[in-house]
This record gives structure tokens, sequence and C-alpha cells, in this order.
């Protein structure tokens, strides 16, 4: 039940003026005093921060942190910091469908820039933040370092007094650990040291690590869910300072990338992305679950999960028979037979040896036997067979041009990446896109996106007013400006993400699509560890998992590929041309049904808990858990996965979510048993677990009485 309490308070001290943000318990504070926007924290408890509630009396707070670090954000301008000489402007609130939005604009006093610090609050418990930027000089400017949420997140008392171990810090930080391809969603806590600690992606490390984490709190039992919505360069920074009695953390949501970030012009008012934070006196299922309900009410661009489309990619007919919702052609249907399926994208014609008659006749069979029909497309890359045959000489002045002036991809530099931040680019893809939506009728658009490293975004250039502008902020403006402008065009074609698998799920592209394709790897156990953790930053009806294929035979029992599909949104290839083996079909025709009438019907809603977050290798051990919950308890599921190695042959294992009050229906669907039991007994006691070895899986299912 979302938390419908929220408000926004202004409060004045003398001079200084305070700002507290409330939903539920939460409680966010701000401060400006002398000029400087600074950061008073969080509490869980519902209380107004003040900043000396954030202060040890010993101590003036000036001498802990340095001025940066005490700053609720921090922009740079031509080279100059901005974090102090900011006065007042004017503040505001409104609210519209449940969701209070606030605004607070600030001006320098030494620089002709404007600052509007915007805060949405939904009462899910969460904190979304975003800054409004406007260049107020008749000439324009150079962004530099911008962390739009940063300063003190909270203070810890006698925090050494407070652990049982002598530890160096109260805080464990849990991320991704990796950031490579098929490498998505390996999450791992490590102890957050008493000292400075960052971590990054996609300008820094690679591109497949999903700009979040969780920060706990051993001593005071807070927890923090946090995340950014941005397809470009980040870096998450915290510097936890212990003194004598106390400790401090502040902490900084920074963009990263080719400087300046952004050229604003003479007039221009620059948004930027959006920091989302989810904080619980509890634990990081309390903190997940807050998020999820944010994601869902008040970022997804429209309510997404209805329906839980189940998709396969092959064959019409043998779709429709398997139950299926939707069936799609991957990239196969551009390029001629035999060819390298990278090499051709930039020319969206259907080929003609492939299909003579075109798409059509593919999509009408699909309608006549009741289900939808969907497309690839790849539209901001130019593949070098068709670039070599004089589409890059064309189109070289739209390409991304990296800071040794290489604008293409190959040994013939004849491919590459389209650069979104030209508007004149921008256009000539949009039509791209609009064309082929147009042209082939579809019921459903699969994005996908495979940059090449040298020429990505991160790493380009654009001039802009004679700045050598980083391209990535300018380039996900457009991107999103333009998905929200094709969404509204054909609001009634299914648009699903996909970015090499995971290479773009933030947020930040997420919320312009209906579900996103989180990785390319279905091989187990990796692929275990790879929904676990998606499913903490996505809620579970927007994460595509595979089965049956792209090397996922090679690895795991039937049903340890097929029951991690209960908890997120399915997709399987079935080539027409592999002859039914009626065993097989037999198991997946059990799990189609079981989806459709038990997990479909919560999944839009459901809660999910992750019983074992963290694992130390890509390639996990032991025992994986996962466990789905109705909203209104009345059913719920419950995943035992035998990762490799498992050392016990039995597992006791506890509901999380259910209802003690009521007695449950409990269908061990591997083993074919039913039995009935408390729900006092599920959640407090257990019930045992057969392991029958290494990726074998169980699922029971709860249904109550």
């Amino acid at each position: 039940m979302t938390n419908t309490f929220r408000d926004f308070q202004i409060s004045k001290n003398g001079d200084d003026v305070i700002f507290n943000y409330r939903v539920g318990l939460p409680t966010y504070g701000e401060s400006l005093i002398k000029g400087e926007f600074r950061a008073l924290g969080f509490n869980g408890i519902g209380y107004n921060l003040s900043p000396g509630m954030m202060v040890n009396s010993n101590h003036d707070r000036s001498n802990i942190l340095d001025i940066e670090g005490k700053c609720a954000f921090s922009v740079e301008i031509d080279g100059q910091t901005l974090v102090s000489f900011w006065e007042l402007i004017d503040s505001e609130k409104s609210e519209e469908n449940e969701i209070l939005n606030t605004r607070v604009t600030l001006r320098h006093k030494k620089r002709p820039v404007e600052v509007t610090v915007c805060t949405k609050i939904d009462g899910s418990g969460c904190f979304s933040r975003w800054l409004e930027i406007k260049n107020l000089d008749n000439k324009p400017v150079a962004m530099g370092k911008l962390a739009i949420m940063s300063g003190m997140l909270e203070m810890t008392p006698n925090w050494q007094k407070l652990l049982q171990d002598k530890e160096s810090s109260p805080y464990r930080l849990g991320y991704f650990e990796n950031t490579e391809h098929l490498h998505e969603g390996q999450f791992k806590w490590h102890t957050l040291p008493e000292d400075c600690f960052s971590f990054g992606g996609r300008y820094t490390r690679d591109r497949f690590r999903h700009p979040f984490y969780i920060l706990e709190n051993k001593a005071k039992g807070t927890c923090y869910a946090v995340q950014l919505a941005y397809s470009g360069g980040y870096r998450f920074s915290f510097d936890f300072r212990g003194t004598t009695n106390d400790g401090h953390l502040s902490y900084s949501c920074e963009l990263d990338g080719v400087k300046p970030l952004r050229v604003i012009a003479a007039g221009e008012t620059v948004t930027t992305p959006e920091v989302i934070i989810s904080m619980v006196n509890g634990d990081m299922d309390d903190a997940i679950h807050q998020m999820h309900t944010h994601i869902r009410k008040a970022v997804m661009r429209r309510p997404h999960g209805e329906g839980c489309y189940l998709e396969t990619c092959g064959n019409v007919e043998l779709a429709a028979k398997r139950g299926f919702d939707i069936v799609y052609i991957d990239a196969g249907w551009y390029y001629p037979p035999g060819k390298p399926w990278n090499h051709w994208t930039g020319k969206w014609d259907v080929d003609p040896t492939r299909f003579p008659n075109g798409i059509k006749p593919l999509i009408d069979r699909a309608h006549a036997c009741g289900i939808k029909f969907g497309l690839w497309m790849e539209p901001e890359r130019l593949g070098i067979h068709l670039g070599a045959e004089g589409l890059f000489d064309k189109h070289e002045h739209m390409m991304c041009e990296n800071h040794t002036g290489k604008r293409g991809e190959g040994v013939t530099a004849k491919g590459g990446q389209y650069n979104l931040a030209d508007t004149e680019c921008l256009a000539y893809i949009e039509d791209q896109i609009c064309q082929m939506i147009e042209k082939t009728g579809i019921d459903m658009f699969r994005l996908d996106y495979n940059a090449v490293w040298e020429v990505i975004s991160s790493f380009t250039y654009r001039m802009q007013d004679g700045y050598m502008e980083g391209n990535d902020f300018r380039y996900y403006e457009n991107f999103g400006a333009m998905f929200d402008r094709i969404r509204a065009k054909y609001p009634n074609v299914i648009f699903e993400n996909c970015a090499s698998g995971g290479g773009r799920s933030d947020l930040g592209s997420t919320k312009y699509f209906d579900h996103t394709w989180v990785t390319d790897n279905p091989v187990a156990p990796r692929c275990f560890a790879i929904t676990n953790g998606m499913t903490m930053c996505l809620p579970p009806e927007l994460v595509d998992r595979l089965v049956t294929s792209m090397g996922a035979p090679k690895m795991a029992s039937l049903e340890f590929q097929l029951y991690q599909l209960m908890f997120v949104r399915p997709t399987s290839h079935f080539p027409a041309e592999t002859p039914e083996n009626p065993l097989q079909i037999g198991k997946f025709e059990e799990f189609m049904e079981l989806y459709r009438s038990f997990a479909r019907p919560m999944l839009p809603t459901c809660k999910i808990y992750h019983h074992t977050p963290s694992f130390d290798d890509c390639e996990p051990k032991g025992v994986g858990i996962l466990e789905s919950v109705s909203e209104d308890k009345n059913r719920a599921m419950l995943g035992v996965f035998a990762l490799c190695d498992p050392k016990e042959s039995e597992q006791i294992v506890r509901f999380k979510g259910i209802d003690a009050s009521k007695n449950y229906k409990i269908t061990a669907v591997s083993a074919k048993e039913s039995f009935v039991v408390s729900g006092y007994e599920l959640k407090y006691k257990g019930i045992v677990c057969n392991i029958k070895g290494a990726l074998t899986a169980e699922l029971f299912l709860a249904e109550a009485l």
C-alpha cells in the first residue's frame, strides 16, 4: 500500500532558509545558509531537519566537510564551481495525480546563472531530484562538472561504539560488480571505508553497469536505494569521515564524461537527469519495494506491465500454437542471407530475397492467429557495408567523432554511430524509425544499440558555439525527446529497449519503453545473478529474460531456466526447424500455463524479495532464492535455484512477504506435490526444499485459502 502522506515545508531561522521534504516517515532537508545551498541529510522517522541536528555540538560543521561536500548540488560554469553566493528567488509546489512537485529557484550573485531545484515525491517513500539550469547571460556558457544531488547524507553518533566488531566503517555499499557485456547485474556488497570512495560507468568503465546502488548503515539501521536516470557517463562518490565520536557521510551523484558536458546558449534552460533515492529505516527489500512503487507510478511514461507479453522469435504459427502474445523477427529481415547482420544496419528496407512479398503477409498471418508482430531495428548505427557503398560519405557529418578526429569504425572506417546530439541527424534518425513503423505496420518495435567503443557518444564531441562539447548530455536529451514524440505518434505500438543486452537499462532510457532486454546472457549459473540483480533496480515486469537459445542449452536443467522466467517477462526462441521433443514441450507448456494463470496477474504490482542478494563471483555458487508476492498477499511464489557446487542437500526456505494470519495451499511444481501450511509456519519456521544437484530448481506456489 502506497503511503499517501507527503509535504514540503519552508521555515526561516534569521537569514537562513530551511527546506524539508517528507514522504511518509522518510524526511530530507536542505538549507540556504550564507549563500550555500546545503544538504542536511535524511532521517527515516518523520522529523523535520535543521542544521543543528546533523552536527555534534562540539564541532563546527564547516570544519567537518569541505565547502563542496556540504552542498546539495554542484555545477561548474566556464571553469568556475558555483557552490556559494546563491540567493533564493522563488519557491512553489503543486500536486497532480497524487504526486507533489516542488521548485526552489536560486540565482547566483557573481555569475548570471539560475538553478531551479526540482523535487518529485509521490507517496512511495522515494525522492526524485533534478535541476533546471538557466543561462542568464547574453552569450553561451560551458557546463563542466555537474553533481545533481550531493552533500551530507547522514550522521552516525558514536558509530565506533555501536558495532560489534572493530570495523573501519558502519556502512556496506552494494552495487553491480561487473561492467562488461554478458556480466550485467552481479550485485555485491563492499565495506565503505573511512575515506573517499567512488565507482562509475559508461565513461571510466564499460557501459554494462546499471547506475544503481544500495547503502546500508549497520549501526543505525538506515538503508538507501539510489539510481541515476541517465544513459551517459556517471560517477557515485562517498566521503565517510569518522571523528572521535561521530561519523559524517557525504555523497555525490555526478555526471561524468568529456568536458564540457553541455554548452548552454544565451537564455537557454537545461534540464538534468533525475536522481531517485529510496530511504528507509529497514532492510534492502523495503528500500527496493519503495523504489519499484515510485518507478511504476512516477517514472514510466504510461502504465507498464499490462499484459506482461510472452514473446518469441520464430515461426508465426508455432508461436500461436505455443500460446505467445507476440512473435518478432530479430536482426534478420533487412540484409541478404549469409551476410553479417551488423554490416547492413542503416538502410531499413525488407530484404527481397528473404521476404519477396514483404513483411505484411507475416503480420496478417500473425493477426489471423490472434497474436502481435514485431521487428528489430538499430537506427543509431551505420554498418560498414552500407557505409562503403556510399552512405558513410553522404552522412559523415552526422557521425560521432572522437578526439583523434575518427568518425568511422572498422578497418575501412566506413561505418559508425550516428550522433543524435546533431539536430540534422536527430531528424533523420527519427524519420527512419517512423518510416519503418509505418511501412511495415508492426505492433512491436524492438530497439537495439551495439555501439563500438572508439566512436560511442561517451568518448566523442561536437563543436558547439566555439566549444568542444562532449556528446553524451545532448545526445540523451535528444534521444528521450525523440522517443517521447514517437510514443505519442504511435500509442498502440509496444516499444522494447535493448542495447547489446544491458548496455542501456537505466531509467533515463527505460522510461520511454514498455520493457527492457537487460542482458544477452541466458547461460547458467550467471543468468541467475543477472535476474537477481536486475530485478533490484527495475520492477520485474520491465525485465526481459530469455530461455532456450543464445547459449542457454549449454548449462542447467530446463526447470532452472523456466522457473526464473516466472519472476520477470519471458521471451523464448523456438526455431521452426527443430523437431518437437514431447517431454521438452510438455515442460514448456506447463510453464506457459503457470505464467499466464499464476505469475502474470500479480507481476505488475508485486513485491519481489531477494533472499540471496550478493554474489562474490559472476558465476555464483551455492543456492539462489527469489520470492514474489501479490499486493493483497493472497498469492506468492518462491524459487529455489541450486547454483554451481551446492554444499547442502536441503534448504530451509521462509516466505518473507506472505500474511502470517492466513493459511496457504503450497504447490511444489517440480516435485508435483501440494500441501496446506499456515502462514505463520511459512514465514517464521519455513519449509524444507530438497536440492537435487547443481543447476536444478524448485518452485513453490502459495495460494491463500
